[in-house]
């Protein structure tokens, strides 16, 4: 899904849905979202947990950010968001700590940062 990150009301229940899908035999989802407030990137992560989920940065061949961000420019609110995206993949927690801890790496038109 794509921009589905910003109202923390709706977050338990993408959560919620996310969590039916995953225990359900989905490997992963992808969440893109705009990092527009990080209270908002706390709450998801909060509801994840409750869920029994994580995320973390998926790991993408070279040139994938620069060619994503190209076409990130056609969004409607894309210079108010401060052209910060993030791509999270969303796994059961237990898949997660097998891996690695969640990153709170984002990107920006640039190249991929870490905070």
């Amino acid at each position: 899904g794509a921009d589905l990150v910003y109202d923390a009301a709706t977050l338990p229940a993408l959560a919620a849905l996310l969590g039916k899908l995953l225990n359900g035999g989905a490997r992963h989802a992808l969440i893109a979202s705009t990092e527009r407030c990080q209270e908002t990137i706390q709450a998801f992560e909060a509801a994840l947990a409750a869920e029994g989920l994580g995320w973390r940065v998926p790991d993408l061949p070279p040139g994938t950010w620069d060619f994503a961000l190209s076409w990130a420019r056609f969004c409607p609110d894309y210079a108010a968001c401060g052209q910060r995206m993030r791509l999270l993949l969303v796994e059961p927690q237990q898949m997660l700590s097998a891996r690695q801890e969640p990153s709170s790496r984002c990107c920006t038109a640039s190249s991929p940062k870490k905070k």
